[in-house]
């Protein structure tokens, strides 16, 4: 009978959703009862307290019970990982872990490997509720004890009773979890967080803000980082005026936790064991640290008076802080006004010759910068007037240099240690986005790569601008500052990305619409598209203008056939496509043989033209119907007539026909003009 009844249970497992955490006790007690009888499943047998239990479980939950099988998407990645030293987690950006106690130590680190998830779970519970969480472990093992299709283990009863408990917190806090197996290597946090030993277990309380699940002393406690023990984490972020507290803070949380009791009226112990003795030991310091002062001024170190001067100021802000809290205790604890004030005035003459050694200090380095400012000042004048003699000396050298029939480019040698550069010649920079790459490319491979003096490198730089660019630096001193700067306004100014981006994407957008099969104009059309394409194919931004493949095609009508019909997917063509079919095309129809095609073209529609001015007898408007028959005939448009459109609109397509294929030679304009004013007379335009 146990044995049909765990059958049932187990082919309930698809519909009843945490049906596989409660059969275990109740599988054990069937396996400890067949082999004490022999294998007689008929044979009576005593079910365990915990076989019980399961079995309640099933009867108060049974109809119940559901089981949702449709793919929830992932609210939150919690992290986890454990290690010999400890535990740790990681969620979103905040990160938290603790070491383990002596007795957990001597686990074996699947448990350990287990506990480490159910902490982590603890720990961030306030974030989690109402979540879909994805549990990121890389222990093999945890991974399959935990995920839902086990939920636990028949085979270790320590991780069994631990996966029941992760199971059960999440139904009691009502999240839904998914279990996934990560590669240590990718664990990062949580791995770090798992072996970073954390020295508050070295603290003892004398007997519960700001504590952790090792050094508490009290079953209730705060934490000040996410813990899976304690009540809340971060104290100062909820109210103490309901709370019997006790508290002893760190050093630097002294004044905020005094000021905090007051304002909310709290009650409780605030140990103050320590606040006198770190205020008496700051004190001693300070009183150190004042002394050793003419000894460091002595040494006329900049750096040493430096970490003086921030030595001095850091003790004397701490001791300040110091006083406030113990003076506020004071004031708590209703002590006399005047031995207040008394003991106040102490700390403050002490600070007082703290204040008068740091304005020693502070004096002798504004006194020292001074000094260096007006030595730099003169080295500088001197540097000037020995900068323009080099200077003119590399301009006479450079226009030496320079070849005379090259007057927008420099020649430049430079001098290494070991071996001189080649000549190099490099055109100069015209402002342009689209020249960027290539100026600044060859320049800083030819010059400010080179070990010539910064100094040279500017005179270079500045010979190789155009007047318009060359504005913008020449005004900067000649200095390596000077030179350094030059570089930055630059690239600023024209090395910005987008703007060369821009730049590419303006010139496929205005390459020209090409009507004719002119192999001269497509060549040319080619070269700007093949330019601007592989500019952007180097800068990874080709992908963003794709969407403009189809209008640079339909440029190209008269060759549109030719390059797409031997590609049936030309429709999903992106521009290194189309980049290759145009190249293909200009090779199959070099300029040289297509120009010859038409001059021999253009000859004979000469012949004809004139042959057939002369046959009209010089009757402009025989010619002019003739010429819009050809214009109909050539470009597929739809034929206008007078009863469409008047005399004047066919005019117009037939004079800017005549002026685009430069037919004045027979179609004169004076008798273009003469035509026109006749048609104006006889009120046809």
């Amino acid at each position: 009978m146990v044995a049909q009844v765990i059958g049932h249970m187990v082919a309930s497992f698809p519909a009843v959703e945490f049906g596989p955490l409660y059969y275990r006790s109740l599988e054990k007690d069937k396996s400890t009862a067949l082999s004490a009888h022999k294998g007689k499943f008929e044979a009576s047998m005593t079910i365990s307290h915990q076989g019980k239990a399961e079995l309640n479980w099933w009867l108060k939950n049974l109809k119940n019970s559901r089981k949702n099988f449709l793919l929830t998407p992932i609210d939150m990645v919690l992290y986890s990982d454990a290690s010999m030293t400890g535990w740790g987690a990681a969620l979103g950006e905040q990160s938290t872990g603790g070491n383990w106690c002596q007795q957990e130590t001597e686990l074996h680190i699947n448990v350990l490997e287990m506990k480490a998830p159910y902490f982590a779970l603890k720990s961030f519970v306030s974030k989690l509720r109402g979540k879909h969480v994805k549990l990121m472990l890389d222990n093999s093992t945890a991974v399959f004890v935990i995920v839902i299709t086990n939920m636990g283990t028949s085979h270790n009863e320590v991780l069994n009773r631990i996966a029941v408990e992760i199971w059960e917190f999440c139904m009691t806090n009502k999240f839904k979890l998914t279990v996934a197996h990560l590669p240590g290597s990718d664990n990062i946090i949580a791995d770090k967080e798992s072996r970073h030993i954390y020295r508050e277990a070295e603290w003892m309380l004398n007997p519960c803000h700001l504590q952790t699940a090792i050094n508490k002393q009290f079953p209730k406690y705060c934490s000040y980082r996410p813990d899976p023990e304690a009540m809340h984490i971060d104290s100062f972020s909820i109210s103490w005026s309901t709370q019997n507290f006790y508290c002893f803070p760190p050093f630097s949380c002294i004044l905020q936790t005094v000021q905090k009791i007051i304002q909310e009226k709290a009650t409780g112990i605030l140990s103050n064991e320590m606040e006198s003795e770190a205020l008496d030991t700051k004190l001693t310091q300070l009183e150190i640290t004042v002394q050793r002062t003419e000894f460091v001024l002595t040494s006329a170190r900049r750096e040493q008076i430096k970490r003086h001067l921030e030595a001095l100021k850091a003790i004397s802000r701490e001791i300040d802080e110091c006083k406030r809290a113990v003076e506020l205790k004071k004031i708590a604890n209703k002590e006399e006004l005047s031995e207040i004030n008394k003991w106040h005035d102490e700390i403050d003459e002490k600070l007082n010759k703290a204040d008068i050694e740091i304005s020693r200090l502070q004096g002798w380095l504004n006194d020292k910068e001074k000094h260096e400012k007006f030595s730099a000042q003169e080295e500088q004048l001197k540097f000037e007037l020995k900068l323009h003699e080099t200077k003119l000396k590399l301009q006479t050298e450079l226009t030496t240099n320079s070849s005379p029939d090259t007057s927008n480019t420099t020649t430049i040698t430079v001098s290494e240690k070991t071996a001189k550069l080649p000549k190099l010649v490099i055109s100069k920079f015209n402002g342009s986005y689209m020249d960027w790459p290539r100026f600044w490319g060859q320049f800083s491979e030819a010059v400010d790569k080179s070990t010539i003096a910064p100094i040279s490198k500017f005179t270079y730089l500045c010979e190789l601008l155009e007047p318009s660019v060359k504005r913008v630096v020449e005004a900067l001193p000649f200095t390596p500052e000077g030179y350094n700067r030059a570089k930055s306004i630059l690239k600023d100014r024209f090395g910005k990305e987008s703007e060369i981006e821009k730049a590419y994407v303006k010139e496929i957008l205005e390459l020209p619409h090409i009507t004719s099969p002119s192999a001269k104009k497509i060549g040319e059309f080619y070269e700007k598209l093949s330019y601007s394409v592989q500019a952007l194919e180097t800068m990874k931004r080709l992908d963003q203008v794709s969407g403009n493949v189809s209008m640079t095609l339909d440029k190209l009508p008269a060759i549109r056939g030719d390059l797409v019909h031997t590609d049936p997917d030309w429709e999903t063509w992106d521009f290194l496509k189309l980049t290759e079919a145009l190249r293909q095309w200009v090779r199959r129809n070099p300029a040289d043989k297509n120009a010859e095609r038409e001059r021999e073209e253009n000859k004979r529609k000469r012949d004809h033209h004139n042959r057939l001015f002369q046959a009209s007898g010089g009757d402009f408007k025989f010619v002019f119907e003739t010429i819009l028959t050809s214009y109909w005939s050539l470009t597929g448009c739809a034929k206008y007539t007078e009863s469409e459109h008047g005399y004047g609109d066919l005019f117009k397509i037939a004079d800017s026909y005549v002026r685009t294929e430069s037919l004045d030679h027979w179609t004169p304009r004076k008798s273009r003009k003469k035509y026109k004013k006749d048609l104006v007379k006889k009120n046809l335009m």
